[in-house]
């Protein structure tokens, strides 16, 4: 019974944000019998997930709810339903009443569970018609409830005179048929609920957690791997574009050295092109605009009447092998948003490639069906038609989604241009469109869609909601909806991943693209981001009672300062005055800066200020610790510590030179340009090791067994490869691995068949590339390169090794 009412709440809770004011009849007086439904029209019923369908003699529920547009109030009340249940064997079908249900379609009996039914006992058997047609009843007077089926009383007992709430009929599972649903009580519209203000610390939160994780993620060389090997540019067009819009400045490290890996790609396919236009195309500076304009020739080169694909050039290319060569509507999405960014940016976007986006949308528009309505329409057939990903597939939310989008977009991009047709098919199309995905809008599926693409649909939703300015799709409060289902399912370590996402190579990086698209959904309907605001310290309360006032500023480095202290210490050294040994900056058990003082005098106002520098950008608690003297301790006395109250600050971390130059580097690597061979001392996983350093990407890599004491990696070049310098990018890329592996201290290089080997110490920082001067044009057919001394890391404690070996002149 404990699962039914689960349901039963669950229900009650998410239909509470179903109703259609428009739709309702005139609100009936409790002793007045109200019918809500009579053969195929239902006026004063709503449905909830999947559409009712009208049949000759009634309304048939499969997947949904049929829930009455007002709740059921305090008092007397009748409820009566004339059903039909073809299949009992306890699928789900119920007479719903607050989080009381009757279940209609258990075997020969009456089944009930909630608090309304609890004084009931035990089910009670029931001889159903022959036909399974059923009129069921629920009636209370004064505190006594009565069950009644075709009339007959089944069951009594006593119940409270509470309100009821939401109610109507289910069919979760199986299969339900009425013709007839009435009420007789005290009927009030829902209590308008404040959702958002229930999780809008949740949501900034969650936005903040999830800005800390993907810059944890960003590469050494500027970039976020997911899907690099297909799109170079895409994922980290899309990481900066949602980083961005989170509100990380344009001057954050990370953005900077996103740029700079942008900056040297040449997108070949329109996703990752078109998410590379999206990231310029915030606030751009005039410099960056030259860019966007080179990209946007090459975008509108490759639209096609019916929309854009992957340019034909790709086929058969490495990681294409299998594509289509046809225009989608995936690709025709984000190539529309790109031109959006353009056009904002004051890029001249031409009318004709707007007028091919309506053609290209309307084209992968479904075929039209007429949906039931309710309420003053009165039984009327409202046309809905969804769109499709390619035009011989069903339509999907997803795709409808990116319908009304390009649409939207291109309606909004034509503005006064727009001509008669194209305007009234690009409205048709987003009327048909809304009116399909709102039919069968539910925040847990992407109805037809992949179930590992779910966090894409929601970020397609959100597009929906944002372009045309509405709170609701269908009878559902999007937003609401769709920001309740993702704080709920936000990673321990601020990530998002779609539940159904696969564990095979072309899933295993999604962590990153759903996490974008979950921030960017939740980013809509919040207030500026003072949580990821990065210049911005969450300071401790003036009015805190803590011995020592703590103060900050900057965001990287940090000045931080003593303000004060409490009027308690102060007054309990009114002798000889506050006399500060030190005081010690904290994070953690971890001493920042010790900075001294003279404990001879009193203090009066030095601020005992020092500069701290974070490598590593996020949110770092900060305290002061002050050693004073005792108060009646002499010029020899012992001293004591005083605390702070913690202070949080948030900080970008530094950009060192190092960082924008590797991010530039990728197009000059000698190596990738060379055909080699490679073997190693040894392999934690059989793999190919020379195959892993030299493919230009940061996430392969060679890593050694555990029980190698001296790793030992050769390179053989089929061609002699002329080179002045060598860099060695350790295993360790990202700052989410700080710390993982075993940290390189040594390097010991043989270039061909020196016997005299290079010996080079490692920088100090660990993500920091290894630099091995080879001297000028040195023509390499071998390379052996040994790790001669490391410190012993954490997770993979015992490996080391490289993610790129790279050769320039």
């Amino acid at each position: 019974m404990r699962v039914a009412v689960l349901i039963a709440r669950v229900l009650a809770a998410s239909f509470a944000a179903c109703a259609f004011a428009s739709a309702a009849p005139a609100q009936a007086k409790s002793g007045e019998l109200r019918v809500l439904s009579e053969g195929r029209r239902a006026p004063g019923l709503v449905a909830r997930g999947q559409p009712w369908k009208p049949e000759a003699l009634g309304i048939q529920l499969r997947g949904g709810a049929a829930i009455a547009i007002d709740e059921l109030g305090a008092g007397d009340f009748l409820v009566r339903a004339r059903v039909f249940v073809a299949d009992r064997r306890r699928q789900g079908s119920a007479l719903v009443l607050g989080e009381s249900q009757l279940v209609l379609d258990a075997p020969k009996q009456l089944e009930w569970n909630g608090p309304l039914f609890a004084s009931l006992g035990k089910p009670v058997a029931v001889d159903f018609a022959p036909n399974n047609v059923a009129t069921v009843e629920v009636e209370r007077v004064g505190e006594k409830l009565s069950l009644r089926v075709d009339s007959a009383l089944v069951a009594e007992g006593r119940t409270g005179l509470g309100a009821v709430g939401r109610f109507g009929l289910v069919a979760r599972d199986g299969e339900l048929r009425f013709d007839r649903f009435e009420v007789r009580g005290a009927l009030v519209p829902p209590a308008p609920e404040d959702r958002l203000a229930k999780i809008e610390a949740a949501i900034d939160s969650g936005i903040e957690r999830g800005v800390e994780w993907l810059i944890d993620q960003q590469q050494r060389d500027g970039s976020w791997g997911n899907h690099q090997v297909v799109y170079p540019a895409g994922m980290t067009g899309l990481a900066l574009y949602a980083l961005q819009r989170c509100g990380v400045r344009a001057d954050h490290p990370s953005i900077r050295r996103g740029y700079a890996y942008l900056d040297s790609i040449e997108p070949r396919e329109t996703y990752g092109l078109s998410f590379a236009l999206l990231a310029y195309g915030v606030d751009p500076p005039p410099e960056r605009k030259k860019r966007m304009q080179q990209l946007l020739e090459r975008l509108l080169s490759w639209q096609r009447d019916s929309g854009w694909g992957y340019p034909e050039a790709l086929a058969g290319t490495r990681g294409f092998e299998g594509v289509h060569d046809k225009a989608d509507l995936s690709c025709t999405q984000y190539a529309a948003l790109a031109l959006r960014a353009c056009q904002s940016a004051g890029l001249d976007v031409p009318k004709e490639a707007w007028l091919r986006c309506i053609d290209a949308a309307d084209a992968f528009l479904g075929p039209v069906e007429r949906l039931n309505t309710t309420g003053a329409t009165k039984g009327a057939r409202q046309e809905a038609a969804g769109f499709r990903y390619l035009v011989e597939r069903e339509p999907t939310g997803s795709m409808t989604a990116a319908g009304i989008c390009v649409m939207k977009l291109a309606r909004n991009g034509l503005a006064d241009r727009l001509p008669q047709q194209p305007n009234d098919k690009s409205r048709r199309g987003i009327e048909l469109g809304l009116a399909w995905l709102g039919s069968r809008f539910d925040v847990n599926a992407d109805v037809g869609g992949d179930k590992a693409w779910h966090l894409y649909f929601l970020y397609g939703i959100e597009r929906v909601g944002g372009l045309l300015e509405i709170d609701r799709i269908g009878a559902s409060a999007w937003y609401e909806d769709g920001a309740e289902w993702l704080v709920k399912r936000q990673n321990g370590d601020g990530s998002w991943r779609a539940p159904e996402a696969g564990g095979d190579p072309a899933h295993v990086r999604q962590s990153e693209s759903d996490t974008c698209f979950a921030l960017l959904f939740l980013k809509r309907a919040t207030r500026a981001a003072r949580t990821v605001a990065l210049d911005e310290l969450l300071k401790a309360p003036r009015q805190s009672d803590a011995d020592v006032k703590l103060r900050a500023s900057g965001r990287g480095p940090v000045t931080v300062w003593i303000e004060g202290f409490a009027e308690r210490v102060v007054a309990e050294h009114a002798g000889a005055g506050v006399r500060v040994v030190a005081v010690e900056y904290r994070s953690g058990d971890e001493v920042l800066a010790r900075v001294g003082a003279d404990a001879d005098a009193r203090w009066d106002g030095e601020p005992l200020a020092t500069s701290l520098v974070f490598d590593r950008p996020g949110q770092r608690e900060l305290v002061a610790v002050v050693h004073v003297r005792k108060a009646d301790a002499g010029d020899a006395g012992t001293s004591v510590e005083l605390r702070s109250q913690p202070i949080k600050l948030r900080v970008d971390g530094v950009l060192r030179p190092w960082m924008l130059e590797v991010a530039g580097e990728r197009a000059q690597n000698l190596a990738l340009a060379t055909a080699s061979s490679g073997s190693a001392s040894s392999e934690l996983q059989a793999a190919q090791p020379g195959a892993a350093v030299t493919d230009g990407w940061q996430w392969t890599r060679w890593l050694c067994a555990r029980d190698d004491k001296q790793p030992t990696l050769t390179l053989e070049f089929k061609k002699a490869v002329r080179a002045s310098e060598l860099v060695l990018h350790p295993a360790c890329t990202r700052y989410a691995e700080l710390g993982r592996f075993d940290r390189v201290r040594t390097v010991q290089v043989r270039v061909n068949h020196d016997k005299k080997a290079l010996e080079v110490q490692a920088p100090a920082d660990e993500l920091e590339p290894i630099r091995v001067p080879l001297g000028k044009g040195v023509a390499i057919t071998k390379l052996e390169v040994r790790i001669a001394a490391r410190d012993k890391g954490g997770a993979e404690a015992g490996t080391t090794g490289w993610t790129e070996i790279a050769l320039y002149k």
